[in-house]
């Protein structure tokens, strides 16, 4: 059985001491560093599955090195830490490639949740998947979809079936929420459930469902790879 290595990059030592404890008892393997130079040399090693990265790190911060691991390694899964209710972390941490954030301090339910989400088997019977490398959704066709489309179905995928909020899902694809509109949002939304609809998808098998003044979710299964 394959196990999942998580890494986790964080300068609070007691703090990084706890969440390797807590993910190791849920059967994942975890490294720790605590900065650029740290991390840099761990992914010399080994690549993680998943990267569990503290916004504000000495030295070089977590928006850099997302930036640039997104760069190096695009399926990487990064999961954002950072201080809770700083609206401008999260709006960093999603411009700068992370798929998820969590605020601190967050609970262990939170973080395993993620996790979960992230590796869960999530193949369908008819084989749904979305291939990360050329943003394709791969069923009986193939249809390519644009890279805010991938960024939005990829989080959406992984938070499913959960409701996702507008400012979030927005945030995701870098819009401004000040100077943006939620309709910017509602456009990409619209043109992703019209290659859905051409293609050899069903209706069961996928869809974004709208909750009224709200959000969106994904319902259905979708393999994610890379």
């Amino acid at each position: 059985m394959n196990v999942h290595l998580i890494e986790i990059c964080e300068d609070d030592v007691d703090l990084s001491a706890s969440i390797c404890e807590l993910i190791t008892s849920e059967g994942y393997s975890a490294r720790c560093s605590s900065c650029a130079e740290d991390l840099d040399m761990n992914f010399s090693h080994r690549p993680p599955d998943a990267l569990l990265l503290d916004l504000r790190l000495p030295g070089e911060n977590g928006r850099s090195i997302a930036t640039r691991y997104r760069k190096l390694y695009p399926s990487l899964p990064i999961i954002m830490m950072s201080v809770e209710g700083a609206t401008e972390d999260r709006i960093a941490g999603y411009e700068s490639g992370a798929m998820l954030y969590l605020p601190k301090p967050f609970e262990p339910e939170a973080l395993l949740a993620c996790l979960k989400g992230l590796f869960a088997s999530k193949t369908s019977a008819e084989g749904l998947r979305l291939k990360l490398s050329t943003r394709e959704l791969i069923s009986q066709n193939t249809i390519t979809i644009s890279e805010a489309e991938c960024k939005l179905i990829r989080l959406l995928a992984v938070r499913s079936p959960e409701v996702i909020e507008y400012w979030e899902l927005m945030e995701c694809l870098g819009y401004n929420l000040e100077d943006d509109k939620k309709s910017n949002l509602e456009v990409v939304i619209s043109r992703l459930r019209k290659k859905l609809r051409g293609s050899s998808i069903e209706r069961e098998q996928l869809q974004i469902v709208a909750k009224h003044q709200v959000g969106y979710a994904l319902i259905g299964n979708l393999e994610i790879i890379s």
